[in-house]
């Protein structure tokens, strides 16, 4: 994949660099369900099924939420234990 480029781009930057900047300041779960959003997001125009992407983004939107909530109410119990 070395010398292939990614058809990919938001503003002249190309989806898999995006990827990567994201996973090095997530982990788990959290990166999985932003670089599926970015992926959906950037590719939703080009594929021919822009519902579907789009929708899918949203799903993996709904997602994060949850894991973001519960990772805050993880950390609020961590802080109220070590109180």
């Amino acid at each position: 994949m070395d010398n292939e480029r990614n058809e990919y781009t938001i503003s002249g930057r190309e989806y898999l660099d995006m990827i990567a900047e994201r996973a090095a300041m997530s982990n788990g779960k959290i990166a999985f369900y932003e670089n599926a959003i970015c992926k959906y997001i950037c590719r939703y125009p080009m594929e021919g099924k822009p519902i579907q992407d789009l929708m899918k983004a949203r799903e993996c939107i709904d997602m994060l939420i949850r894991e973001l909530q519960q990772y805050i109410n993880r950390q609020k119990g961590v802080n109220k234990s070590g109180q």
